[in-house]
């Protein structure tokens, strides 16, 4: 069983495009200036649930509910 991998990242998602040998590249974009030491980035078996209008958890699928949980009051 091959584990879909996911790449998060602290801007916007832009576009991800494969080429033929499978590889996939994604394209991010953050138009806010921020400090190099706040960019954050995550690749993994990784999956995304909003707990708010603004506020949303990613992590493994089996940390999932724990952590959903845990944070739903951070809204």
């Amino acid at each position: 069983m091959e584990i879909p991998y996911v790449v998060k990242m602290s801007g916007v998602e832009i576009a991800d495009s494969t080429t033929h040998a499978g590889l996939i590249t994604y394209y991010f974009r953050q138009d806010i200036p921020i400090p190099s030491y706040l960019t954050a980035m995550a690749v993994g078996n990784l999956v995304y649930k909003s707990v708010g209008s603004r506020t949303g958890v990613i992590t493994e699928p089996v940390m999932l509910d724990k952590c959903v949980n845990e944070l739903q009051d951070l809204q």
